[in-house]
């Protein structure tokens, strides 16, 4: 049975939580978003006009076209980053977890993703920060966990979602 750790100041929208057994406290949000009413079907779409048209005609006529195969690969790996984005859109997460002055947080779906473990002891500050990544024309907007070395995450979060961990983030360090 989990108990509330410290309750934020902000209150904690859909999508979050704050979960203290006391061992461990864990701050999540869900990366829940209406994109995936546009990702959906644009996946659908994508996967099965691409790769139904390239390898299902193959399949289909149990004839195996080297050129048409390797053709596919760039469709194959944009469906399957698609996917990742829509599934993310669906049923991801990110999670940050505290334990006797350690720290992880991980970014994915069930226990497929990305896990970054941090000295939550040495987290001197936590913040929200724009970052703009090469390449990129949009800015984004991430969580910071500065220390010896910083920790970002969170930008897939909305703004409320994001400050509620912001907020929890200081409480639980005791930054606030």
């Amino acid at each position: 049975m989990s108990t509330p750790a410290h309750t934020p100041s902000v209150p904690p929208p859909r999508g979050t939580y704050l979960r203290h057994d006391g061992v461990e406290t864990v701050i999540g949000a869900s990366t829940r978003s209406p994109a995936a009413f546009i990702f959906v079907p644009f996946l659908v779409l994508w996967s099965g006009l691409s790769l139904g048209g390239l390898y299902g005609s193959q399949i289909a006529k149990g004839k195996f076209d080297l050129f048409l195969s390797l053709f596919g690969i760039p469709f194959l790996i944009v469906a399957l980053l698609l996917g990742w984005s829509t599934l993310m859109c669906v049923v991801g997460r990110v999670e940050v977890r505290l334990r006797h002055g350690e720290g992880a947080v991980f970014t994915g779906i069930g226990p497929i993703g990305s896990r970054e473990r941090f000295d939550a002891s040495a987290v001197s500050d936590v913040r929200e920060q724009r970052s703009r990544r090469s390449g990129r024309r949009a800015a984004s907007t991430c969580i910071v966990l500065d220390g010896p070395r910083p920790v970002s995450f969170g930008t897939l979060l909305n703004s409320p979602r994001r400050r509620f961990m912001v907020a929890a983030l200081r409480q639980t360090l005791r930054l606030a």
